[in-house]
């Protein structure tokens, strides 16, 4: 699960805010910047995707993944981002695809906008 292009750049900006830093409870940490960042990106893509969702959130790019059934009742993940009254969505097998389909979805969003 990863961010390139704008959507990184300003992604890293934000984490480093004095809000997200006291959000996030990193202000007591003795790190510098750069090791702040390196510290995020280590933690494991649950714990990186509840952040991703507050920082598209921030930026008015709304993100969800939910379950739902399809026709033969096998268990699917709808993945919704909306971005300026635009829907976009698409269905995966796992969450796992879902959250990454959503976060790709939102970067090239913002990285187009």
């Amino acid at each position: 699960m990863e961010l390139i292009g704008k959507a990184k750049e300003e992604f890293e900006k934000w984490y480093l805010s004095e809000e997200s830093r006291k959000r996030y409870n990193t202000k007591s940490l003795l790190l510098n910047d750069t090791a702040l960042i390196v510290r995020f990106y280590s933690r494991s893509d649950t714990e990186k995707w509840v952040v991703y969702v507050y920082f598209f959130d921030s930026i008015g790019v709304d993100i969800g993944v939910y379950t739902g059934n399809s026709p033969h009742k096998i268990i699917k993940y709808v993945y919704v981002v909306e971005y300026n009254n635009e829907l976009y969505e698409g269905v995966s097998n796992t969450i796992h695809q879902a959250r990454e389909a959503a976060i790709k979805t939102a970067v090239e969003i913002y990285n187009n906008r």
